[in-house]
């Protein structure tokens, strides 16, 4: 059975047991297929995966006379999205692609920035960014935001990429997801990008549909308006209805990104902090032995509710 109609991660990895050494589909698309596939993380750390990257690198160098960016471009996605930190393996794979830029379409080059933005691996950013220049339009509005999250991760603060990025999500965000949202306005937070008009538009969509968002973006979504001082109330007001509803089932995190975000603003909503406070508690109790990092989120959590505790005139959300 060819690896690209195995129907699940087991059948792809029983494949490569029993013809690793003469399977005639290439390497690429195997390792390409198991990252796709949605309980990828199942297999993370698995050595058999760290032998078909290498052996699908060494393919495509030495073998495969036509390097088409696609074959590139998937190659160091799926090493990222497996969290393969195989840096010699990305490099070869990026030396091969910077003798081929011109003819990467715009969304390989995203998928190749966000795999080094994801691997923490060296990136030749300038060339990289060259071959995008002009061609973000192009872009669904899901490359955007991944190009805008790559770009904040990478820490790229080019003045016509920023400006350019924030234009074209601009005009991306009524096609835009939650994750979307919220994934290009922590970057544009991230980057000190403050940019009115589009947190304005953010605010409007996030204030009629949070209710239909994952805990996550809601929470990272306050987070980036609290980091710029963008405080924008009916938007406030509906996320604290939506995390009062899911305090209890929101991880550490997402509860202290989000009491923070409240203080840092200095709204002060009786109504969420009370449910904050009813969330801790039992998180308080079960990570008695919790690692340091758990430890300093919950911390987080109850010096935010503090800085509420004590506020006096600030704004309100909520009746006390």
């Amino acid at each position: 059975m060819p690896i690209h109609v195995c129907s699940s991660l087991r059948c792809c990895l029983g494949l490569l047991d029993c013809h690793f050494g003469r399977v005639n589909h290439p390497r690429s698309a195997a390792l390409h297929r198991i990252a796709k596939a949605d309980d990828h993380h199942q297999v993370k750390g698995d050595e058999r995966l760290r032998a078909l990257a290498s052996k699908a690198t060494r393919e495509l160098v030495k073998w495969d006379k036509l390097k088409k960016p696609q074959t590139m471009s998937k190659i160091v996605w799926a090493m990222a999205k497996l969290d393969l930190r195989l840096h010699k393996l990305v490099a070869k794979v990026t030396d091969e692609a910077l003798q081929k830029l011109p003819e990467f379409e715009p969304q390989q080059l995203v998928n190749m920035m966000w795999s080094f933005a994801t691997l923490r691996s060296d990136a030749p950013l300038s060339d990289m960014l060259g071959a995008l220049r002009g061609r973000i339009p192009s872009l669904a509005p899901l490359g955007r935001a991944n190009l805008c999250w790559a770009v904040a991760k990478l820490q790229v603060r080019e003045e016509w990429l920023l400006r350019e990025l924030v234009q074209e999500c601009q005009s991306a965000i009524p096609e835009m997801n939650g994750q979307n949202l919220a994934n290009t306005s922590w970057a544009l937070a991230t980057l000190r990008v403050a940019d009115d008009r589009f947190f304005e538009s953010v605010a409007k969509v996030v204030a009629a549909q949070c209710g239909e968002f994952a805990q996550q973006n809601i929470s990272n979504t306050a987070w980036a308006f609290a980091k710029l001082q963008i405080k924008r109330p009916e938007m406030m007001a509906a996320i604290s209805r939506c995390v009062q509803q899911r305090a209890a089932e929101m991880p550490p995190q997402g509860i202290a990104n989000t009491a923070w975000s409240f203080a840092t603003l200095n709204i002060r909503d009786d109504g969420l902090m009370w449910g904050v406070q009813a969330a801790l508690v039992p998180l308080c109790c079960a990570e008695g032995s919790c690692p340091l990092r758990h430890f300093t989120i919950l911390l987080a959590s109850v010096i935010s509710v503090i800085l509420w505790m004590t506020q006096g005139d600030s704004s309100r959300v909520s009746d006390p």
